[in-house]
């Protein structure tokens, strides 16, 4: 399951903001959804990063993908936070 869809399934979005925001990203593909759905105004920077933490408990999704979602600086958080879960 991508993203997007992941959101579209905890109704944090609908169809239509992924639309939005897919159009957004095929003119910017740097940007990534996440960062379209936060500047849109749909979630908080905090909600993404706890999104994605979800995201990656509830599908398996792979962390290192992360890099594909999140800035630097926001995946290097996750990361500290979900080693404070399993340490």
């Amino acid at each position: 399951m991508l993203f997007g869809e992941y959101l579209i399934n905890k109704k944090i979005i609908d169809s239509d903001q992924l639309e939005d925001a897919l159009k957004i990203q095929k003119v910017n593909p740097q940007i990534k959804i996440g960062e379209i759905v936060v500047s849109q105004g749909s979630i908080t920077q905090m909600d993404l990063i706890n999104l994605i933490e979800s995201y990656i408990k509830e599908t398996g999704a792979n962390v290192t993908e992360m890099s594909e979602w999140l800035k630097q600086e926001e995946a290097d958080a996750l990361i500290r936070k979900l080693k404070a879960e399993f340490i």
